[in-house]
């Protein structure tokens, strides 16, 4: 490719590309062992592996690949599945497609019969697992996209895996099987079609799961705690080769997803937040566009990916928005990065040169107006599935001329070539002989078994667009230098539901919050609705995540607050009568607009004040001295007292309540009244979680008149039932859990009682926790019980007793939690089991300038099956970690600046947290958890 100037970027991180995939193996004793890359990800990822050995494959290595593929059968169980990562389903697909692309660019007959039997196992594994459908619901928690649910890429991956295998049954002569497993492909793509389809209609695009936007996600992205991040969606047409290039849902599917990029490639979110600029994801969008013909397109992409790499021409996974670098520091990265080299590798080869799925060649298919400039030459020697190709463009003044070496290995059904995409062709002759076998930019020729001149004619049909890695420089410094500013930030557009409203009657008060400088956060990020110069409601929350700016182009704006405008809204009730001014300010300034809201008198006829009932319960004993105690609370949110307040509490069959407070008297504004039961079992119920339900029937008056209206609020709680008494509590205890009492209540009586999900079972032995999502017990937040509580020479400590891993490996599993993802930052605490079966203690510091977390290392590799005992321990300065039981280990750290408490997030034991949802889930069983300041 022309190689002046800042153009050469191009090839430059060709050549990088290639270097780092050169070193990301070693060869021991004649076999392959393939690694990520040397930093953070020191380590095997089946699907890098894949994509990595497909961009070898291209520049021409075949003997590394096919050490590499051989070494990928060392990652197949017994029962033929393939896997590198716990719990993810797309590795087989993946190996298998591996398999067939080296075999087709190789005919390597001996590696076909050596994989051979793999491929028979992976394929009756897969069909079984599948039983004819389609890949079960199934996560990708900590990974890629993000969500639970059908997700697309481990169907589209399988699809792959099984062309990849016939391609294998038919080198070692198993026609028969290779027809078999074309059809059940097709058959594959028509079911994924018929399921995927009400999620493509209802979104417009091709979703991460059959869900769409139903699906759980585990991050905040682009439509809040749903769907998920686009990812092996992104790979419908290549790698996968599920869907045609010009099918109509690609076609959408390209529009939506180029509308999520932010300078040419995707954001991805980290803290909840879309901060993150992610490298490779878009290039198999770039390729998709190449095989659709759209050069642009693809070009954009491709300057986009590049504008993001170092002055090495590498790319870390990912790197912030703002500080342009990696996700923690420089040293200890993830740059460089695998994926993205070899798929760099594969998107420039298949510019340049690719091959059909109808067994045709495709060359010079993208075209940089910088490199269609008379003068300018483009070559290319390479390898293909068709055998070696070789051939050499030079541009003239109204077109160019072309001498071709085809592949003569095999002969592809026909060659077409393109010019660039603002131009039409207008003659071509092969050898002096004219062909008229062309249209618009593209130039369609039978097989070739010789070399040929090709001379072609074009005109320019409009002006090519201002593309140019000069240009894409230009446009990303000026966009930073924006995005960097100050945010500039006025309140627009206030207005009120209507002018006039009732007293005691909810007023809606609407506004956006425009943001013409850079993105960022503010300094106080308070909403706040004022009423007659008064401010009455504050919404913290709505630019906590900070805010982007103006732009013609989407960026990435920390919630995708597009075009720098964010709706708000406050609500309010306004009792007296009259005319008053509402606005709303940022911070503690006032509004500086306000629009006049009339306010009528109340009358008897009107709605009854409105009004909010709670409910808690605290935790019974079957064995103890007395009962449980209920308590309602009913809280007046209109502007005229209640009357005739009657609060009643129903308990399911085995169990009594009995009131122990006096009759509720009336209830001003604003104010609250509260009534208490006794709860106690009949004997030993069947329902040992019994959910009571409070309701409340009011009346209303003023000093004049009494209401024609009445009122009622209910509320429910479910109760802790625990066996046995509750025990003796040790001073210093904050909480304590006594498992084995068959209960998550707080034994401590402070009242910290945790709520078990379904996927909870209890023993003598303790909690046992099954893995999933509703395995888990979780406390509500309190400040008494966090590591913040301590003060001037106390310690927080954390005992988690009889600890028993039910498996290690595959994945952190955090065995408690307290971790919340507000603003940029993670904050809090987790206790994990890591992937290597050690015991780490991890709290967040203030100064993060190598790592999110302080890390206390316990040096403990748990088994599963074993006891364990872990102190995790806080003292205002440092973290240590200690465990005892069947291995024993301690270790300490500092965090940078301090501890950066956990906010208002709850604590979990048996799983953590990944932006607003769920994650690292731990499979085994806990006896006791208790916490103590002392």
């Amino acid at each position: 490719m022309p190689g002046t100037g800042v153009e050469s970027k191009i090839l430059d991180t060709y050549k990088a590309s290639l270097a780092l995939s050169l070193l990301s193996f070693d060869r021991v004793d004649g076999k392959y062992f393939w690694d990520a890359n040397p930093t953070v990800y020191d380590g095997y990822w089946l699907r890098d592996a894949a994509f990595d050995m497909d961009g070898m494959l291209d520049a021409g290595f075949p003997d590394i690949v096919r050490g590499v593929d051989v070494a990928m059968l060392d990652y197949q169980h017994d029962d033929g599945q393939f896997n590198s990562q716990s719990g993810q389903l797309d590795a087989t697909g993946q190996a298998l497609w591996a398999f067939g692309n080296y075999y087709a660019a190789t005919h390597d007959a001996a590696f076909a019969r050596q994989v051979w039997p793999a491929v028979q196992r992976a394929m009756a594994w897969e069909w079984k697992f599948r039983d004819g459908g389609l890949m079960p619901e199934a996560a990708m928690d900590h990974d890629n996209e993000g969500v639970r649910g059908h997700l697309l890429t481990y169907d589209l991956w399988n699809i792959a895996g099984e062309q990849g295998a016939a391609a294998i049954a038919r080198a070692v002569g198993d026609d028969a099987t290779a027809g078999e497993w074309t059809q059940r492909r097709t058959k594959y793509v028509d079911l994924l079609r018929e399921k995927v389809k009400p999620a493509v209609d209802q979104l417009g695009f091709l979703p991460t799961t059959l869900e769409g936007a139903q699906a759980t996600g585990v991050r905040t992205g682009w439509y809040g705690a749903v769907y998920g991040i686009d990812w092996g969606n992104l790979e419908a047409v290549w790698p996968t080769g599920a869907l045609d290039p010009q099918d109509p849902w690609v076609t959408a599917s390209m529009k939506a997803w180029e509308q999520k990029t932010f300078e040419g490639i995707f954001g991805y979110p980290e803290g909840g937040l879309e901060n993150m600029l992610h490298s490779y994801t878009t290039t198999s969008i770039a390729i998709t566009d190449v095989r659709r013909g759209d050069q642009w397109a693809a070009l954009r992409y491709l300057y986009g990916l590049l504008l993001h790499t170092s002055s090495t021409h590498m790319a870390a996974e990912a790197v912030r928005a703002v500080e342009r670098w990696g996700r923690h520091n420089p040293q200890t990265d993830t740059m460089p990065h695998g994926e993205f080299a070899g798929k760099y590798l594969t998107m420039l080869h298949d510019m340049l040169a690719y091959e059909g799925q109808d067994d045709s060649l495709h060359l010079a298919n993208v075209w940089s107006p910088q490199w269609a400039r008379p003068g300018q030459r483009i070559a290319f020697a390479g390898d293909t599935d068709f055998g070696h190709l070789e051939y050499s463009i030079e541009v003239g003044d109204a077109g160019a001329t072309m001498r071709l070496d085809p592949p003569t290995r095999t002969a592809p059904k026909s060659i077409v070539i393109s010019i660039p995409q603002n131009d039409t062709v207008t003659s071509v002759t092969v050898n002096g002989r004219s062909v008229r076998t062309f249209h618009a930019n593209r130039i369609t020729l039978p097989a070739l078994t010789d070399p040929a001149d090709i001379r072609i004619g074009w005109r320019q049909q409009e002006a090519a667009p201002a593309y140019s890695f000069a240009r894409a420089v230009s446009d990303y410094q000026a966009n930073y230098r924006k995005m960097t500013g100050a945010p500039q930030v006025e309140i627009a557009d206030t207005a009120v539901g209507h002018p006039s409203v009732r007293a005691g009657y909810p007023l809606q008060v609407t506004a956006e919050v425009v943001n013409t400088g850079g993105a960022g956060y503010l300094d106080d990020p308070r909403v706040r609705l004022y009423v007659d110069g008064t401010p009455v409601r504050t919404d913290d929350w709505s630019l906590a995540k900070g805010i982007g700016f103006t732009t013609p182009k989407q960026v990435i704006s920390f919630q995708r607050h597009d075009e720098g405008v964010v709706p708000v809204g406050l609500g309010t009730t306004v009792c007296s009568p009259g005319r008053h001014t509402v606005g709303i300010g940022l911070g503690d300034q006032p509004p500086a607009k306000t629009v006049a809201v009339t306010v009528l008198p109340m009358v008897p006829t009107q709605s009854a004040p409105a009004a909010t009932l709670s409910l808690d319960a605290t935790a019974a004993f079957l064995d103890g001295d007395g009962p449980a105690t209920a308590t309602a609370t009913i809280t007046n949110r209109g502007c005229a007292p209640l009357s005739d307040v009657d609060i009643t509490l129903a308990a399911p069959d085995g169990w009594s309540a009995q009131r122990t407070s006096p009759a509720t008297g009336p209830v001003a504004p604003g104010e609250s009244a509260t009534v208490r039961w006794h709860v106690a079992p009949d004997g030993h119920p069947a329902d040992t979680q019994p959910t009571l339900t409070a309701t409340a029937e009011y009346g209303w008056r003023t000093d004049r008149w009494a209401g024609h209206t009445t009122g009622s609020a209910d509320a429910t709680a479910t109760m802790v039932v625990c066996t046995g008494a509750p025990p003796q509590v040790e001073p210093g205890t904050r909480a304590q859990w006594d498992f084995g009492r068959g209960c998550a209540a707080d034994v401590s009586g402070s009242g910290h009682d945790g709520h078990a999900g379904s996927g909870v079972t209890f023993s003598d032995t303790g909690a046992v926790f099954d893995g999933t999502a509703d395995g888990a017990v979780t406390v509500p937040y309190d400040d008494r019980y966090q590591p913040e509580s301590i003060g001037a020479g106390q310690t927080w400590t954390l005992r988690l007793t009889g600890v028993v891993p039910g498996k290690v490996g595959g994945a952190y599993q955090a065995v408690a939690n307290a971790r919340s993802l507000s603003s940029s930052y993670s904050t809090g605490w987790t206790v994990y089991l890591n992937p290597d079966g050690t015991f780490t203690f991890r709290m967040s510091q203030v100064d993060h300038p190598g790592s999110t977390y302080a890390i206390a290392q316990s040096g403990v590799h748990a088994e599963a099956g074993q006891r364990y005992d872990i102190a995790a321990r806080w003292d205002g300065t440092r973290l240590s970690v200690t465990v005892s039981g069947a291995g024993s280990g301690t270790g300490s750290a500092t965090p940078n600046g301090g501890y950066l408490p956990v906010g208002n997030g709850p604590m979990d034991l048996g799983k953590g947290t990944t932006g607003t949802a769920d994650s690292y889930f731990f499979t085994g069983s806990i006896e006791a958890a208790t916490i103590t300041v002392e």
